[in-house]
């Protein structure tokens, strides 16, 4: 149901659901715990088959503060938040996935330096974490650990590529509502938090943190067809720095990227294949295959690794010695017992 009455209330947290009854509640009241207190949650349940929905519209009758959009399954959760911008009356926009949290003091703390800053992008810490928030995998603070800094759209960029800075935070809300979220692939916030990089004034990071949780049914673990749209995405990314004239850094590291990730793609695929029917196999294959013929001799540069460039250079000089290279590094991974 969707009401909204009052006055717009400051920032608007946007949750994309589906099927994470176990993890929702926690989601919910890390932002019902809040020391900043004039916000609206708008959760978009999107065709979850468990018990999400019912949890969502128990909340919904205990704070006005949470909105609940029902919808058949999109199929990806960039479209599901766009439907929550649709809805978005808040002068910024935190997102917040339905298994993460957020600190009590992470809503508090953008806006804080948002007025110190007028930046239209606020960054909170973010820790990576496993069952427990105690239970740390990494940890990203500000830049380089100092969030003091504010750094330009450029730089912003070039720095997510490599994860020294994080992609979720606290936003305008006409900066993304103009940009929206990339619907055509499984991680199409990958390419919108690049492009809200790029479209800022400027970017500015506090002390609050955002909790993202990694289990074996997010959707960045689970085996599926959708996981080999980050290929489709960096090649997005290396379109975009050639688009806003990023630099010679950025277009080598988003090739960087690209190299890899078929790399990794096709070891991936073939360590995972018995989960694929025929049709998604060989769907996965074009893919895969396709975008290794777009890569030529000036996406393997050189970083002062020659074993690692001959390697390369090697793999992609034909698509079967690409199979073959992934196949020898899986049996590599499989005695020395190494989990993808």
């Amino acid at each position: 149901m969707i009401t909204m009455s009052g006055s717009p209330p400051i920032i608007t947290v946007i949750m994309p659901v589906f099927n994470t009854e176990i993890f929702l509640k926690d989601a919910i009241d890390s932002v019902i715990n809040q020391s900043f207190k004039d916000w609206e949650l708008i959760c978009v349940n999107d065709g979850s088959t468990d018990n999400s929905l019912n949890i969502l519209k128990e909340y919904e009758t205990l704070d006005d503060r949470i909105i609940v959009i029902d919808q058949k399954n999109s199929g990806t959760a960039s479209a599901a938040r766009n439907k929550a911008l649709d809805h978005a009356r808040g002068e910024f926009i935190h997102m917040l996935d339905s298994d993460d949290l957020f600190s009590s003091d992470c809503l508090e703390k953008a806006y804080k330096k948002y007025i110190l800053t007028q930046a239209d992008l606020v960054l909170p810490d973010l820790v990576l974490f496993v069952n427990k928030t105690s239970n740390i995998i990494k940890k990203i603070v500000g830049y380089n650990g100092d969030r003091e800094l504010l750094i330009s759209p450029k730089n912003g960029f070039i720095s997510s590529l490599t994860w020294e800075i994080s992609g979720v935070g606290m936003c305008r809300t006409e900066l993304l509502k103009r940009l929206r979220y990339d619907e055509t692939t499984g991680n199409g916030d990958e390419l919108t938090t690049r492009l809200l990089f790029l479209n800022c004034n400027k970017i500015a990071f506090c002390s609050g943190t955002y909790f993202y949780r990694r289990h074996a049914d997010s959707t960045t673990s689970k085996i599926s067809p959708k996981r080999f749209d980050t290929i489709l995405t960096d090649f997005k990314l290396l379109e975009l720095s050639n688009h806003y004239d990023v630099g010679h850094n950025a277009i080598v590291l988003c090739k960087k990227r690209i190299v890899e990730n078929i790399i990794y793609s096709e070891q991936f695929y073939l360590a995972s294949r018995k989960h694929f029917n025929t049709a998604e196999k060989k769907q996965i294959q074009i893919l895969i295959k396709k975008n290794y013929n777009k890569v030529n001799k000036s996406f393997i540069a050189y970083d002062g690794n020659i074993f690692k460039h001959v390697i390369r250079s090697l793999v992609f000089i034909d698509f079967r010695i690409l199979k073959m290279y992934a196949f020898g590094i899986n049996c590599l991974k499989f005695f020395l017992n190494i989990k993808y």
